[in-house]
């Protein structure tokens, strides 16, 4: 659980 928000809050940042 913890994973897949840290990997939609990387991809976020990183899209920015």
């Amino acid at each position: 659980m913890f994973e897949f928000f840290l990997t939609i809050v990387g991809d976020r940042k990183l899209s920015k």
